[in-house]
């Protein structure tokens, strides 16, 4: 449509309508209405509205359409931002469903809108935006009137209803029937069943359809929040027409400034869009763009087209960086800061720094465009001190029962403020529902500010319905919540649709009148380092830790849950795990009962659970319920209970069991005044326990030496310590303290047994050079007090000196005083005897102290031995070495070695020498000749020097001949020896 549209003002003709009522009627189209210039009106219970514009709410039924602005007025139903601004603070109009028969079940609530001429028009089309969310929402009718309302067509579309946190499109209602008569559309809205019924609309948009007809619908760049000013413009063209689309003029402005006319061409069929690049201008924050469609296919559209040719936008810079809420900030409140999030959006992380001071105020946080992962917003108290600033709200009705509503709001930090509902019948301080995910809260107060004595979730500090929405990945991180029905009532969508990522670690929940975090439909839940201590003034059972439908992966461990007061420690019923991922609950200290009562106490309580491991729990019953046990387990399968202490102080049972236990060992079972297990039978003897079950054959019936009733930490040096199984998950216990990874305590409780303390032996060897630590026993940290005869006062000494220590060890127990000997290990010395033989090396080892020996012959030949015998290949000058090691070094000691065959060639007493055949087979013959008379010896050797045969000739002057034989002589190389007076010779002689 041409510029001109954009100063069409909308001219309504004045008319007689039926009976005789003056109206003023839609005449000419494009007709928009955003309800924006209405009055905003009442939103209670059965509320009236009077509208604007000639909307108006039909006398005849139970209930008006409402202005509104904001956000309904219940949680978990309508919406909480209007379509046109995307904002808290745009207007849309609603129906609101409380109160029992008033709002609901089925109740009716009629919007007229003015009459229409449809007189001249083509097929004009109705169209609006609504938002359709709620459990037990309602369903929307469309109903058309051509006589002033006397009679109606009921449903000229089908009627809808449905359940999504989100603005959408309605239908396109054809008036085209009616062309040419003047009628009125009736929205008819009947509610649900429950106050979960708020259905809202905006936007409203009376087109007539074209054959040729276009629009501008948005801007793609830039974009709202504008983050990133890169110059660039684009926009996305829609078809509007019934015609395919193949020729629009774009125009478009900056800052009322016209810029280059686009003149598109291209295929875009009716109902399609496409992205379309302008051009470029340097545009800033504050900057208005305009775009509007001309000529669709060479055509001049009619003014009763369709009214989206032109759209604007306005850049807005979000939100990033620091901001400060206070008097003096930048933000007067917290109701301003939240609706400057909704108007501007974010670029950034946004951090709000809350002065000290007391926000009476509600407030409603929704989805913000920008917010992620990154560009988190973070509400905290300037100084770090929950005590300093506080955000309360006094809720009167069960519309509006919350401080803070999370409506399908992400990535939202809360850190040390003090949260409080000052109401008397409604407390609760948030409500969480509408798809919130990533959220955090950390070192808060979350507080009902008055006592209540009601079991009403009316009353739940937290609260997240079920059916409502899944919201996941939220974690609650050392805060504390005081007072309430609940601290926490947070459920999942349902059975079928769990909800993933909650995290409940180091909090504290005090006071609570019913039940501590009741938690359902939830998967992977983690439970960590809480303490659950409820209010003694309710006289039925105390649940502190109420867990069903929790499945998968469960972590609950280092809990404190605690209370004189009857009732369960931690109930967990209907919640599985996989075999190869169970559920893991360890390191919990409960403490349950009421020595006053004979009411049935339980400090774990399973049903219809499968796949859950118990293990290192602490549990100790007070109780004078006959029927009261440490442990209850019924239904579900694949469970196990390894390293935990059940106690029961009364005439109860320490375990009871009817089935669901595939394993159970390492435990330890105290019932002094009852009976300590239950199996089909009562069963008090730990022996036909392992018999009737088949389990705990490495379990004890010991006291565990509790340091008190309620303080869990043990005192038993027999059994409980040492006594448990390890785990590889479980590396700390209760306190935080290192378990022993080979040896680890039964129980919650990691200490030291005053009974099995000592150091690992008497005497303690170490290196002269090295130090020794002495001490370290885990935990170090459970110690009061450690005194060494050195004067030091550390759990571990390192000692360099020989001689005798000792520390006195005090704990909580007792004392111990464990006493060593040190002494040093000798160094190894080297050394050793060489005897030579020829070309044979025989070695003696003398070393001492040493452990292990490598000879090095020089030869490159090697051995460990530590008497080798070594024999040359060649004749020569060689230096041994001998390495010894000990456990506290080495040494080297080292000889020479000459290895050589004296040859007779060299010995001028002979005229002739010959020693044939050689090689032999152990026969030979010696043939010499001596110069002069002198006395001969023959000798044989092999190879190690020990002589095989010899031959004492005498005296021999001339030519002499010596026949050898030799028996059996194994082959290899041997030495023949010729001494001749105070000569001698050798000569090599190979036997084969």
């Amino acid at each position: 449509m041409k510029n001109q549209l954009r100063f069409l003002v909308l001219s309504f003709a004045m008319a007689c309508f039926v009976g005789g009522a003056n109206a003023q009627v839609i005449s000419a189209f494009p007709y928009t209405q955003d309800f924006e210039a209405f009055n905003t009106c009442a939103t209670g219970c059965g509320a009236s509205c009077v509208l604007s514009e000639f909307w108006t709410n039909d006398t005849g039924d139970n209930l008006d359409w409402l202005t509104d602005v904001g956000g309904t007025s219940s949680s978990s139903t309508g919406p909480s931002a209007d379509h046109t601004l995307g904002t808290g603070s745009g207007k849309y109009l609603y129906v609101e469903t409380s109160c029992s028969g008033t709002g609901y079940p089925n109740r009716t609530a009629n919007l007229w809108s003015p009459p229409i001429d449809l007189v001249g028009t083509n097929d004009v089309q109705f169209e609006f935006w609504y938002h359709m969310y709620g459990s037990t929402m309602g369903n929307l009718h469309i109903d058309v009137s051509n006589d002033g309302g006397s009679s109606w067509t009921l449903d000229v579309v089908p009627s809808w209803t449905d359940n999504q946190n989100l603005w959408q499109e309605s239908p396109s209602i054809s008036l085209g029937a009616w062309s040419g008569d003047t009628v009125i559309v009736r929205l008819r809205f009947i509610s649900g069943t429950n106050f979960y019924s708020d259905v809202a609309i905006d936007d409203v948009n009376i087109y007539d359809l074209l054959a040729e007809d276009a629009g501008v619908t948005a801007f793609i760049n830039p974009v709202i929040p504008t983050c990133t000013f890169n110059d660039s413009v684009e926009v996305t063209l829609t078809n509007f027409g019934t015609d395919t689309l193949t020729s629009v003029n774009i125009d478009w402005e900056w800052n009322i400034a016209p810029q280059t006319q686009v003149a598109w061409t291209g295929i875009l069929a009716p109902g399609a869009s496409e992205n379309v690049y302008l051009g470029s201008v340097a545009y800033m924050d504050g900057d208005v763009l305009s775009a509007y469609t001309g000529l669709p296919n060479g055509v001049v559209e009619p003014i009763s087209g369709n009214g989206n040719d032109t759209t604007s936008i306005t850049t807005i810079t979000g939100l990033s960086g620091t901001y400060t809420i206070g008097a003096t900030g930048d933000f007067l409140n917290f109701t301003v800061a939240a609706n400057a999030l909704n108007t501007f959006g974010v670029c950034g992380p946004v951090v709000m720094n809350v002065q000290d001071g007391t926000y009476s105020e509600q407030i409603t946080l929704t989805e913000v465009i920008g917010m992620s992962a990154t560009n988190t917003v973070t509400f905290q108290s300037e100084n770090n001190d929950p005590a300093l600033v506080t955000l309360e709200y006094n809720t009167l009705t069960t519309s509006d029962n919350w401080v803070v509503q999370m409506d399908g709001a992400d990535h939202f930090h809360f850190n040390n403020i003090t949260f409080q509902n000052t109401g008397v019948s409604f407390s609760r301080v948030f409500w969480v529902s509408g798809g919130s995910h990533y959220n955090t809260w950390t070192g808060n107060v979350i507080r009902a500010a008055n006592l209540t004595t009601s079991t009403s979730t009316n009353y739940a500090l937290v609260y997240s319905p079920s059916g409502s929405s899944i919201d996941t990945m939220n974690v609650f991180d050392g805060n504390t919540f005081q007072n309430g029905s609940y601290p926490m009532y947070w459920y999942g969508d349902g059975t079928t649709t769990l909800e993933s990522g909650t995290v409940i670690r180091n909090n504290t929940f005090e006071n609570f009148f019913y039940r501590g975090p009741q938690l359902y439909y939830q998967q992977d839940i983690e439970v960590a380092n809480n303490v659950f201590s409820p209010s003694s003034v309710y006289t039925g059972s105390i649940y502190r830790l109420y867990m069903v439908y929790c499945d998968g992966a469960t972590q609950v461990y280092d809990n404190d849950v605690r209370g004189m007061k009857y009732g369960y420690g931690i109930y967990v019923s209907n919640s599985d795990a996989q075999a190869l991922v169970p559920a893991r609950f360890y390191n919990n200290m409960i403490h349950v009962g009421d020595t006053s009562s004979t009411s049935t106490s339980y400090g774990f309580y399973f049903t219809s659970s499968s796949n859950q491991m118990i293990v290192n729990n602490s549990v100790n019953l007070q109780s004078n319920g006959t029927s009261s046990r440490s442990i209850y387990m019924t239904g579900g399968s694949n469970n196990q209970l390894y390293n935990n202490i059940f106690s029961n102080m009364g005439p109860g049972y320490a375990i009871w069991i009817n089935n669901g236990i595939s394993e159970s060992n390492n435990n330890n079972f105290y019932a002094p005044n009852g009976t300590k297990f239950y199996f089909s039978t009562a069963i008090n003897d730990i022996d036909t326990w392992e018999l009737s079950t088949g389990f705990d054959d490495m379990s004890d019936t010991l006291n565990p030496l509790f340091a008190s009733m309620e303080d869990l930490h043990t005192c038993q040096s027999t059994f409980i310590d040492g006594g448990a199984m390890p785990f590889s998950w479980i590396t700390t216990d209760f306190d935080g303290q290192t378990r022993d990874s080979v040896t680890p305590d039964i129980g919650a409780d990691e200490f030291l047994g005053l009974d099995n303390l000592s150091f690992s032996d008497d005497t303690l060897w170490k290196c002269t050079n090295d130090a020794l630590v002495l001490g370290g026993w885990e935990p170090t940290d459970d110690a009061i007090s450690y005194l060494w005869n050195t004067t030091e006062s550390t759990p571990s000494i390192s000692v360099t000196g020989e001689g005798t220590y000792s520390v006195l060890i005090t704990t909580a127990c007792g004392q111990a005083n464990p006493t060593t000997v040190v002494q040093n290990i000798p160094d190894a010395v080297a050394g050793f005897d060489l005897f030579t033989s020829f070309l044979t090396a025989q070695l003696t080892n003398t070393s001492t102290d040493a452990t292990s020996y490598l000879w090095d012959f020089g030869d490159g030949n090697t051995s460990t031995d530590p008497n080798p015998t070594h024999v040359y290949a060649d004749t020569g000058d060689y230096v041994i070495t001998l390495t010894v090691t000990g456990p506290c070094g080495t040494d080297v000691s080292t000889q020479n070695m000459n290895a050589n065959l004296v040859s007779v060639d060299e010995l001028p007493m002979f005229a002739t020498l010959d020693v044939y055949p050689n090689p032999n087979n152990g026969s030979f013959t010696i043939d010499m000749n001596l110069n002069e008379g002198m006395d001969v010896a023959f000798e044989l050797t092999d190879v190690r020097g020990a002589i095989v045969w010899s031959s004492n000739v005498g005296t021999v002057n001339g030519a002499y001949t010596e026949n050898v034989q030799l028996n059996n002589q194994p082959e290899g190389m041997y030495f023949l020896k010729i001494k001749a007076g105070e000569h001698e010779t050798v000569r090599k002689v190979i036997i084969k």
